[in-house]
């Protein structure tokens, strides 16, 4: 169930205007990682983001700050996206010789309705709909070289081992 939220979301993510790039199942090899691998990297003028896609067909999901609940069941999602935005944060940041900031990400698929009743202090929380619009219509935080910059490491294998 979960990779097909996983593919839903990057059909989505096929849709992004060219000036941004997604990258799909990243093999971290990072044991900290709850699943050792990222499900997307998302990296455009709107910045790095790392999302998470979470498939919960016919569910009431609840946020609150860092708590989120699926069906009345508390889930650690916030902590695990967390820790994957830092890695990568740190991973690239070396690669490109410069602080990267990363932008943890959870979108939710398949939920009968997702309420937020406030979005966490750092995390994007959003539904597969609205997506697009959640990366997109963000103000512009990285220039074209190091957008480029970005991307390119982010394509090297040995960025992520």
């Amino acid at each position: 169930m979960g990779a097909a939220g996983e593919q839903a979301v990057a059909a989505t993510l096929d849709g992004l205007p060219v000036a941004w790039s997604a990258l799909h199942s990243i093999p971290l090899g990072d044991p900290d990682s709850p699943t050792g691998d990222l499900d997307h990297l998302v990296i455009g003028p709107g910045g790095v983001f790392v999302i998470n896609a979470k498939h919960h067909p016919g569910q009431a999901v609840f946020v609150k700050g860092d708590m989120v609940m699926v069906a009345r069941h508390d889930q650690p999602y916030i902590a695990g996206a967390r820790r994957d935005a830092m890695t990568v944060a740190v991973r690239l940041s070396a690669a490109v010789g410069t602080p990267i900031t990363v932008t943890p990400a959870i979108v939710f698929v398949g939920a009968d309705e997702v309420v937020i009743k406030f979005p966490p202090r750092d995390t994007m929380i959003t539904t597969r709909g609205q997506l697009l619009d959640a990366l997109t219509r963000r103000r512009v935080a990285l220039d074209a070289p190091t957008l480029t910059a970005i991307v390119e490491v982010a394509q090297r294998p040995g960025t992520w081992r």
